[in-house]
């Protein structure tokens, strides 16, 4: 079920009509730009107890971030699949050498 809704994200990126996805720049700019975002939102959600700052809000700032990364991995040929399974395996490989306790921290 994950990956039939990931392959439709893909194809959904990809015909987008944004700027090409060759173009790594705009994309890593464009995930820079967006986790920016998501750090703003925790400032001012977390640190300046401001109330406009919902939830809602940072969920649609990671979906930009995802956005991005699709972007990213697509004009690479790997799916959002691949680069996943690739991270746990990182994770999985750091937990092993205990660079990683279980409360995820390094």
């Amino acid at each position: 079920m994950i990956n039939k809704y990931l392959r439709a994200y893909e194809t959904f990126v990809q015909e987008s009509g944004f700027i090409p996805l060759t173009d790594d720049a705009y994309s890593v700019i464009g995930l820079c730009g967006e986790s920016g975002e998501c750090a703003e939102w925790v400032k001012k959600a977390q640190f300046r107890k401001n109330k406009k700052y919902t939830p809602e809000m940072l969920k649609l700032e990671l979906g930009d971030v995802i956005h991005y990364v699709t972007r990213l991995a697509l004009n690479h040929g790997w799916t959002l699949r691949e680069v996943m399974d690739g991270n746990v395996t990182k994770l999985e490989a750091r937990r092993a050498k205990d660079k990683v306790k279980k409360n995820g921290r390094a």
